[in-house]
């Protein structure tokens, strides 16, 4: 996914495949990514999906770094910044180590506010082993990093 740019401006079965092509080249099981053509074509297809792949406004960033004040570089899978809003979306294989994850989501959160303080900024898992989309928006959490 991390591979797939915003998607209105190309073929969706082209972005799909020259996405497939660029990750055999980084994952050690490029034969493993290739069978998982379908399945991606599958969920960047879902309607509620579409709102990551298919923008009418904003601009994609994919592994898109950033370092924390402590110094440690976190990387954000994919960041969609609109004129109003971003929105943070991390890919989980699937909502084991629940806990874990949504401490990551909310220190990204914290990270891209203090870059963008006059927007809202919402985080989102996209999980591969089922379709569905979880939202964090982090207004109810406080978080701070340790230190």
């Amino acid at each position: 996914f991390s591979f797939i740019k915003d998607s209105r401006a190309v073929d969706m079965e082209t972005a799909i495949e020259d996405a497939v092509s660029k990750a055999a080249w980084v994952a050690p099981l490029w034969w493993r990514i290739r069978d998982l053509k379908p399945l991606v074509s599958g969920f960047i297809g879902r309607k509620d999906w579409k709102q990551f792949f298919f923008l009418n406004e904003g601009e994609i960033f994919e592994e898109k770094e950033f370092v924390n004040k402590r110094g440690l570089t976190k990387r954000i899978d994919r960041l969609i910044v609109k004129e109003k809003e971003v929105l943070i979306v991390d890919y989980k294989s699937s909502p084991d180590f629940k806990e874990e994850n949504l401490g990551q989501m909310l220190e990204y959160i914290a990270i891209i506010r203090e870059i963008y303080p006059d927007k809202a900024v919402k985080g989102y898992f996209l999980y591969f082993d089922r379709p569905d989309i979880e939202e964090i928006n982090g207004e109810s959490y406080k978080f701070r990093v340790p230190g």
